[in-house]
C-alpha cells in the first residue's frame, strides 16, 4: 500500500497529457525507489510535475495510473488515498480498480533541475500558458490557492516553494526560433 496526497494527485493531473499519441504520457506515474522514497509525477512533454509522497513506502514500484482513474481519484474528499495492489496486475485507488498503463514513463530526473541560487540571474523565456499551468499545479499541490511560486532559470525553468525541494514543476524554455516570426 502506498499513501498518496490527494492535492499532489490533482496537481499531477493538471500537468499530465490527456490525449497524447504517446500513450504512456496519458497518466500519472507512481514511483517508489529502493530506499522507500515515493513520488507522484506527470508530464505532457513540455511541463513536468513531481511531488514526494513518503520516505518509507514499500518498493520499488514504477507504474502509470491511467489519466481517467487519476482524475476520478483526485476528486476524493480525503486528504490522502491509498494505492493498493489487489492481484492479477490490478490496483485500487479511491474506489477505482485499474491496470497500470503498460509503458515506460519518461525519466523526469534527467530534465528536473536542482535548486540553485546561481541560476537566479539567468534570463530565459517561457510560454506564459505553460507557466500558468505550473503555477496552478503548485497551488493545487500545496493547497495555497493565492500563492505565487518562484521560477529558477536554468536549462529548464524550475517552479518551486521557497526553501523546499518538493513539490516542484519544470518548464522547458522557448527556443530562439520561437521569436523569429515576429
Amino acid at each position: 500500500m502506498i499513501t498518496i496526497n490527494t492535492k499532489s494527485l490533482k496537481a499531477a493531473c493538471l500537468v499530465a497529457a490527456t490525449k497524447d499519441l504517446r500513450y504512456y504520457l496519458n497518466g500519472v506515474q507512481v514511483l517508489v525507489r529502493e530506499d522507500g522514497e515515493a513520488f507522484i509525477r506527470a508530464t505532457d512533454g513540455t511541463v513536468a510535475f513531481e511531488d514526494i509522497q513518503a520516505h518509507e513506502a514499500p518498493g520499488p514500484v514504477d507504474l502509470i495510473i491511467p489519466i481517467d482513474v487519476a482524475k476520478g481519484a483526485a476528486k476524493s474528499k480525503a486528504s490522502v488515498i491509498d494505492l493498493v495492489a489487489v492481484g492479477d496486475g490490478q490496483y485500487t485507488l479511491a474506489g477505482y480498480i485499474f491496470k497500470p498503463i503498460d509503458g515506460k514513463f519518461p525519466d523526469i530526473d534527467r530534465v528536473m533541475p536542482k535548486r540553485s541560487p546561481e541560476h537566479d540571474a539567468t534570463v530565459a523565456h517561457y510560454d506564459a500558458d505553460l507557466l500558468a499551468r505550473c503555477q496552478a499545479a503548485m497551488r493545487l499541490a500545496t493547497g495555497k490557492s493565492k500563492a505565487f511560486f518562484k521560477v529558477q532559470n536554468s536549462p529548464t525553468g524550475l517552479v518551486h516553494r521557497e526553501n523546499e525541494e518538493y513539490p516542484r514543476c519544470a518548464i522547458m524554455p522557448l527556443r530562439p526560433s520561437a521569436f523569429e516570426g515576429n
